[in-house]
């Protein structure tokens, strides 16, 4: 392709705007767009995909713009297709999420045994290991080991006949915690007593050599009667490609979310408890200023290792005065 720029240009600055929402929030953004100009709408899917991929494939597929986005749109629009279907136990009901490593969807447990609603993360089989399942047979023993009120319990997992992956969790019916903190324009101490139950959860894992690895609101969901709930815990680990978080290997393998990435993830280096008290830091600053505390003009090596590595953000004092959260 001959330069970037023009609708090139105009596409990332929508990618961020998008990578800055989850959740409804994304889906609405999306839909006006999709509304306003359905060719945009289409290829900001796949490049929604691509900035939540490792990035190192982000970095190859720019350079092929045009068949990535082919690809990675028919993947997109295929995801739906997975309502109604059956995966061991558990028969889907609906998708209430979709990222760039696959979908989540609301399932019931169907074995004749229990009755049980739970989640279910459809996982992409080129995001999983190759030995996917004999580490996760291993981790899922840890992870039961979480047992504290405000992390989500991991019920199951498996693989499909199509080969792939899949992890069924504790079903969250919540509100994200940036979403709960603004509709309820809850005052500085309220959102602090929230951020200490997410800070007593992290600590509960940590204290069992359990690292989240990608803190970020919407991994943080409030129940109606205010309990923290923090999902996802130690799927990053098992998702690895090769356990280089384990063995403290440089990886370009690591996911992660451009404002919520850490140095460590950036550089491509081991995440561990560091990594997760750095998020707990970028998650308190946003609750208590309403803006992200590190902010890439883009999705390349450059602009995330200047955001996210150097550059340092305002003092949240001042960026509380200059534009207070609602």
């Amino acid at each position: 392709m001959s330069g970037y720029g023009g609708d090139e240009a105009r596409l990332d600055g929508l990618l961020l705007q998008a990578l800055r929402l989850d959740g409804e929030e994304r889906e609405r953004f999306l839909a006006e767009l999709r509304g306003s100009d359905a060719d945009a709408h289409g290829k900001l899917l796949a490049l929604i995909e691509l900035a939540e991929r490792p990035l190192a494939l982000l970095e190859t597929a720019r350079s092929d713009r045009a068949d990535a986005l082919a690809a990675l749109s028919e993947r997109v629009a295929a995801d739906d297709a997975h309502s109604g279907r059956r995966i061991g136990s558990w028969r889907l009901l609906r998708q209430v999420g979709r990222g760039g490593m696959g979908s989540v969807y609301e399932v019931a447990r169907e074995d004749g045994v229990f009755v049980q609603k739970a989640a279910l993360k459809l996982i992409r089989s080129d995001y999983a290991a190759p030995d996917f399942l004999a580490r996760f047979s291993l981790e899922r023993q840890i992870l039961a080991t979480l047992n504290h009120a405000g992390i989500a319990h991991l019920l199951d997992g498996g693989e499909t006949e199509a080969g792939d992956p899949y992890l069924v969790m504790e079903y969250v019916d919540g509100v994200r915690i940036d979403a709960w903190c603004d509709e309820r324009q809850l005052d500085l101490d309220a959102r602090l007593a929230l951020f200490l139950q997410v800070a007593e959860a992290v600590d509960h894992a940590h204290a069992r050599r359990v690292v989240h690895r990608d803190l970020k609101p919407s991994n943080i969901a409030v129940t109606g009667d205010g309990q923290v709930k923090l999902l996802d815990f130690g799927i990053g680990k098992v998702l690895d490609a090769d356990g280089a978080a384990e063995r403290g290997e440089r990886t370009a393998t690591q996911l992660f979310t451009p404002d919520y990435a850490t140095p460590e993830q950036v550089l491509g280096r081991s995440a561990g408890v560091p990594s997760d008290i750095y998020q707990l830091g970028l998650l308190l600053y946003e609750l208590i200023t309403g803006q992200h505390a590190q902010q890439p003009a883009d999705v390349t090596q450059a602009s995330l290792e200047r955001a996210v590595c150097r550059d340092d953000p305002p003092l949240p004092s001042a960026a509380a005065a200059a534009a207070p959260p609602p």
